[in-house]
């Protein structure tokens, strides 16, 4: 589960370490650190401040998991079911089985 508080800890670390007089990463901080704001907007924050530092210092907002590889639309500009894609690979007609997907959405939500 994510921890705000390590996060902002490890943000202040840095930021004194690296930025210590930038008013701009001082201005994403004193985001993370409003207790006023929403939890998206600080974790957002944090975000930036990850990408600013090259450390992640929160995870994904969103995460995409596709549990099927196949599609009924064939699309011709798709790269993965267009009917003229001539090899497509082995793994495109699977589909991941149910508890699997439970279990990853379970372990990572």
């Amino acid at each position: 589960m994510f921890d705000l508080a390590r996060a902002l800890s490890r943000a202040e670390e840095l930021t004194a370490s690296r930025f210590p007089d930038h008013p701009g990463i001082a201005a994403l901080l004193a985001r993370a650190r409003d207790d006023g704001l929403p939890h998206t907007q600080r974790t957002a924050a944090l975000r930036l401040l990850g990408a600013l530092f090259d450390e992640p210092l929160v995870g994904p907002q969103i995460v995409h998991l596709d549990i099927i590889g196949v599609c009924n639309a064939n699309c011709v500009y798709c790269r993965d079911h267009s009917p003229y894609v001539n090899d497509r690979e082995p793994w495109r007609n699977r589909e991941m089985p149910y508890e699997l997907a439970a279990q990853i959405g379970r372990a990572h939500v």
